[in-house]
């Protein structure tokens, strides 16, 4: 995957961070749960910063399927202790 040409704003997750476990920040029916990044995509345009989104197994969540938030609506969080 591309690097992104800027570092992501500090509330977002950095791009590398593939599997890496996020928690919903965002205002809506998923925030405060906590999940796992499945995939990461950006939009990039020449004359605007890239903005990432991540794809996001969530645990507790009444769907099953992952979700797409943007990078300021997650944040990184400790692994779960074994």
């Amino acid at each position: 995957m591309p690097r992104l040409r800027h570092p992501v704003p500090e509330k977002g997750v950095a791009r590398e961070h593939a599997d890496q476990r996020l928690a919903v920040t965002s205002y809506g029916p998923f925030r405060g749960l906590r999940g796992t990044i499945q995939a990461i995509n950006t939009i990039a345009d020449e004359l605007e910063e890239p903005f990432c989104f991540y794809h996001i197994a969530l645990e507790g969540a009444s769907t099953k399927e992952p979700i797409w938030f943007a990078y300021d609506e997650v944040e990184g969080v400790a692994p779960a202790s074994l």
